[in-house]
């Protein structure tokens, strides 16, 4: 469950981050560096969120992120620079 130990997050706002674009951009090594690309993302929204904040990932090449406490204009500007 994306909220798991989390208290309630009504007024966040929902963001989907996509890595499509890396994997077409890596083609065939993709199979080796799907690993590492997936770390090294997981641990830039981690470093970037606030405790009211949470991820996920989504599928192989998407991460949930529910921004707790920022209005819409601020969620979609914090995951363009997350991004």
């Amino acid at each position: 469950m994306l909220a798991a130990g989390k208290p309630s997050v009504a007024a966040g706002k929902l963001q989907i981050l996509g890595f499509e674009e890396i994997r077409e951009s890596l083609g065939e090594r993709w199979e080796r560096m799907a690993v590492k690309v997936q770390t090294i993302a997981s641990q830039i929204i981690e470093k970037r969120l606030a405790t009211a904040d949470l991820y996920t990932r989504f599928g192989e090449l998407n991460y949930v992120i529910v921004f707790g406490e920022l209005t819409d204009l601020e969620a979609r500007i914090k995951s363009a620079l997350i991004a």
